[in-house]
């Protein structure tokens, strides 16, 4: 069953999800808009009715594809804030959050997003909106964990907490230049080395 979002029309929340659904076993340009209506039972005039265009559908669902992305990581990072973890707690919490993001598992997760980020340059405008608001939103959220971590004295107080967030996700996300190389990088040899990396930012 589709996921009908609060004040969106089930039709439009019914291609949407199959189109989400498509995206994730075929890539966005892997299917088209003849196999979205097959799969959704939707008739192609209900489809350009709420959309566009095929475009449109691809771009809306890619965006909330990277947006329930994003909103998992953010879900951990305010749960974090939400418990008042020790300093020790804080830290391990900070440095596991990286270490699982970066492990090989994640291959295809990062993929995606560095896929979708991309797009904010390819994209229409309304997309490159969206997903500047769900990035920006990404990196303060995380700064302002860092930020907590820095008035619990567990991360250097030298460090400006946007610009450390950047370097996290550049290093969580940077990890895609070996998963598509010809020899990746195993975990045994990358984690250990992000992990001293980041050990530089702590106290």
């Amino acid at each position: 069953m589709p996921r009908v979002r609060q004040s969106e029309h089930p039709t439009r929340a019914l291609l949407v999800d199959t189109s989400t659904r498509l995206i994730e076993q075929f890539g966005p340009t892997g299917f088209t808009v003849e196999m979205l209506l097959q799969e959704s039972g939707i008739s192609k005039g209900s489809l350009y009715h709420h959309f566009r265009d095929f475009t449109d559908v691809l771009e809306e669902s890619m965006v909330r594809t990277y947006l329930n992305s994003v909103e998992e990581d953010l879900a951990v990072l305010e749960w974090m804030i939400g418990e008042s973890p020790s300093p020790e707690q804080l830290r391990e919490t900070l440095l596991s959050i990286v270490r699982i993001s970066t492990t090989e598992n994640r291959a295809a997760q990062r993929m995606r997003r560095v896929h979708l980020l991309s797009m904010s340059d390819h994209g229409t405008e309304s997309m490159k909106e969206k997903l500047a608001f769900h990035q920006t939103r990404s990196i303060h959220n995380l700064a302002k964990v860092i930020k907590m971590a820095q008035e619990m004295k567990v991360v250097k107080s030298e460090f400006d907490p946007v610009a450390l967030s950047g370097v996290v996700l550049a290093l969580v996300f940077g990890r895609v230049l070996s998963d598509v190389s010809e020899a990746p990088i195993s975990d045994e040899t990358w984690t250990p080395t992000i992990m001293a990396f980041l050990e530089t930012a702590f106290v």
